[in-house]
């Protein structure tokens, strides 16, 4: 496989990136729900509810 270096930092960067801004929208996400609903079951739905969506990106992409 060949890849170009200019390129794959760049694929790097914006992986950093896009993990950064999906950690600060879940944390900030959380925050709300937590602060609405002050019960684990909450943050558990929460973590659910990303785990979830996370297998459907993967099964779509692939």
């Amino acid at each position: 496989m060949f890849v170009r270096r200019e390129l794959a930092a760049s694929a790097t960067r914006l992986s950093g990136a896009v993990i950064v801004v999906f950690g600060a929208d879940f944390s900030a996400t959380a925050g709300y729900v937590l602060k609405a609903y002050p019960y684990a079951i909450a943050l558990v739905g929460l973590l659910l509810a990303v785990t979830i969506s996370s297998l459907a990106i993967v099964v779509w992409v692939s």
